[in-house]
């Protein structure tokens, strides 16, 4: 069992606590071979960005996601890269509102 796939199996234990678009980026960053910006989720998903970036956020506040690296893009604005926690809160501490 590679690191996707373990990281897919444990999301389907923390599921119930997790949004639906908040599950979808998970599942498609574990899927992914490399840290994704935002504007990468969204291309990939076929979603605006305008749905990813707080969804993103959602995740990085619960500390399923962790920032990666930032860079300058293209257009001269930063932009952050984003990489799965590697050990996931416990459903327990999801359920009590805590980190345990």
């Amino acid at each position: 069992m590679n690191m996707r796939d373990t990281s897919l199996a444990a999301f389907d234990e923390i599921r119930p606590f997790l949004g639906k678009m908040q599950y979808n980026v998970l599942v498609f960053m574990a899927q992914q071979d490399r840290p994704v910006c935002n504007a990468e989720i969204a291309s990939g998903m076929g979603r605006p960005i305008n749905t990813i970036t707080p969804r993103v956020k959602e995740l990085r506040d619960k500390l399923f996601v962790r920032e990666y690296k930032k860079q300058t893009g293209p257009n001269g604005r930063t932009v952050w890269y984003w990489q799965l926690e590697p050990e996931l809160p416990s459903p327990a501490s999801l359920y009590f509102g805590e980190i345990i």
